[in-house]
């Protein structure tokens, strides 16, 4: 039974899967290019990685260089498939492609602590995956899109 305070987190839903696995390594790929981008003050990478984004988020990301390498590891680390809805990740690769726009943005204009501030949350966003396999999309998709959805159909 739900309490009044706990939060049912509905993710948009398809019926395509990806490997959870593959998902996971571009989290931590992700982190890393925010970091070097961020540490060096660069704004080209998280164009580079705005492109990876949105190659995922609106094709079926088989030009992905950063998907290419993740299939790679999981093949070199032997690790066993765990297909996930896909859907949550396409959604969370929008996300990724706004947000790492808005930081070659902020950081090609000089707005350090901006560009800051939204490499952290990338960043965080991208460990929570990474580590916990937990998809901060999905909250997102609960918190704010689905009551924009449901105004929608209301009016």
């Amino acid at each position: 039974m739900n309490s009044s305070k706990e939060i049912n987190i509905i993710c948009p839903v398809s019926e395509s899967r990806v490997d959870e696995n593959i998902s996971r390594i571009v989290a931590f790929i992700t982190i890393g290019v925010t970091g070097y981008s961020l540490v060096f003050n660069l704004a080209w990478p998280m164009c580079l990685l705005a492109i990876d984004f949105a190659l995922r988020a609106f094709t079926s990301g088989h030009w992905s260089v950063i998907k290419w390498l993740s299939k790679a590891a999981v093949f070199i680390l032997n690790l066993d498939a765990k297909p996930v809805d896909a859907a949550p990740k396409k959604f969370a690769a929008v996300l990724g492609t706004v947000l790492t726009l808005s930081i070659a943005f902020l950081t090609l204009y000089q707005w350090t602590l901006y560009a800051f501030v939204a490499s952290t949350i990338l960043i965080a966003c991208a460990f929570i995956e990474g580590a916990f396999a937990f998809c901060l999309g999905c909250a997102v998709f609960t918190s704010v899109v689905k009551p924009i959805l449901l105004l929608r159909k209301i009016t």
